[in-house]
């Protein structure tokens, strides 16, 4: 035999043991991405107590978010209200609102009572919270599900559309401030009316006030007129503040809470249930 011919036979073998090595490379691979696919859908595969424990944990997240969503509906404008009293009321802002009302002029104390009500008492606020609980909620179903099974869901029981009704409610600083400035120099009065008494009613039992008496007298004034300034400014506040509110009208809003958990409820049990 020729070495031509050697060379032949030994080029085939050759080809022929490559082939051979590269479909049984070919078929390892697929032996092996199918091996992992079957492990990795055997480890995803969670027992009936598990899969119960999840659809309770998730429900828990169902009623806490429609508890929250009802709870932030009702009392919305009992927080504006009292959103307002800390930020527009008290000593500090009455002094404020005081030189305001005397330096401004009418259509600017207007239009200063105008950005009031629409800085409070409005509805952009109320939906911004609602949206961020939402997230907060979904946030929370999503983390929960990547364990139930490792991928993100878009299945999520979507927000029901809630359209609040508008708050027409004014804000009328001006009654309130005037009542602050006849307070202001009531109390003004008050201090040197209280202290002439009182030094009479001492003078009946000594002397004459020297020492002592002096500061003493002082003392119960300064205590006297704060005790009834207080008061006087509590009632003026309060009075304001039940003005604002007989304006809000209380208008029913019709939301079906039970409907949206039991929604939420079926979107829980048929996404573990049929997974």
């Amino acid at each position: 035999m020729s070495i031509k011919h050697w060379l032949l036979i030994t080029l085939c073998s050759f080809l022929l043991f490559s082939c051979e090595n590269s479909e049984e490379k070919i078929l390892r691979e697929n032996f092996d991405k199918y091996r992992s696919a079957e492990i990795a859908i055997e480890g995803n595969k969670k027992s009936t107590g598990a899969i119960l424990q999840y659809i309770q944990q998730e429900k828990y997240y169902n009623e806490k978010y429609t508890s929250d969503l009802k709870s932030l509906i009702e009392s919305r404008f009992e927080k504006q209200l009292e959103e307002f009293e800390e930020e527009e009321l008290g000593v500090i802002k009455g002094y404020k609102n005081m030189f305001s009302w005397l330096l401004s002029s009418k259509q600017e104390w207007e239009d200063e009572q105008i950005l009031l009500a629409n800085k409070y008492f409005n509805n952009i606020e109320i939906y911004q919270e609602l949206h961020g609980l939402y997230l907060a909620y979904i946030d929370d179903i999503q983390k929960l599900r990547m364990q139930f099974k490792e991928q993100q869901f878009t299945n999520i029981e979507t927000r029901k559309e809630i359209n609040l009704p508008k708050e027409n409610v004014g804000v009328n600083l001006s009654e309130h401030t005037k009542n602050n400035i006849i307070i202001e120099m009531g109390t003004e009065a008050l201090q040197w009316f209280l202290g002439f008494v009182i030094i009479q009613i001492v003078l009946l039992f000594v002397d004459k006030i020297v020492g002592p008496w002096g500061c003493l007298i002082d003392i119960i004034v300064f205590v006297l007129v704060i005790i009834v300034s207080s008061i006087i400014t509590y009632y003026n506040d309060n009075k304001l503040l039940n003005e604002i509110e007989e304006q809000h009208v209380k208008k029913e809003i019709i939301i079906d809470y039970d409907k949206i958990l039991n929604d939420l409820n079926k979107n829980t049990t048929s996404f573990y249930e049929n997974p």
